[in-house]
């Protein structure tokens, strides 16, 4: 879609699963994209991808044994993956401004975020795509968390064709873990 509506755009896409890499690859040369078989993390380097048991290569692969485990009440493999922080990546292939950065890494949100720490101060990422969800549990954070590491962005709450306004931080209102996609624009930014 991204493509559709801007043909030059340049896009990666990060996959850690080696086997859904492949299936990556092969729609990446139809989309023209840059696949990358890596998972983002809080640092480069190296960590455990935990999978379904039956299956090599699910949706719900993550960093996290928990969320195969025990929100997905299933045996767990694991498989050794590659990681690599945004601010290395950004830094490495010479990225001047990030539009759109959109997390869907099963509970590691955060930490993906954690890894982008200088390119969000540098207010190198205009807008930020995340799913907040029960599986947060498993690094225990809070939307409170992402708040306070994006003091320069506004949040919104991603409904079919709309955008609903947080506003200021409200407990009562925003921890709420169900499946939900919630955005980032920095002020800087206008929508």
């Amino acid at each position: 879609l991204c493509k559709e509506l801007n043909p030059t755009s340049i896009l990666y896409a990060f996959e850690p699963h080696p086997n859904t890499f492949k299936r990556l690859e092969e729609v990446s040369k139809q989309h023209r994209f840059t696949p990358i078989n890596a998972a983002l993390d809080k640092t480069s380097g190296s960590a455990v991808l935990f999978d379904y048991a039956a299956q090599d290569g699910s949706s719900h692969a993550s960093l996290y044994k928990e969320v195969i485990t025990d929100f997905h009440q299933s045996q767990a493999s694991s498989i050794e993956t590659k990681t690599w922080s945004l601010d290395d990546f950004i830094k490495d292939n010479g990225i001047e401004k990030v539009h759109l950065l959109k997390i869907d890494t099963e509970g590691n949100e955060y930490p993906v975020l954690q890894g982008a720490s200088q390119a969000i101060k540098d207010h190198k990422i205009e807008i930020i795509q995340f799913e907040f969800s029960q599986l947060n549990i498993a690094n225990r954070n809070f939307l409170k968390d992402f708040y306070d590491l994006l003091p320069d962005y506004n949040f919104y709450r991603l409904f079919p064709g709309a955008l609903y306004h947080l506003g200021k931080y409200d407990a009562a209102k925003y921890e709420i873990f169900l499946f939900q996609n919630i955005v980032a624009v920095s002020k800087k930014t206008l929508i």
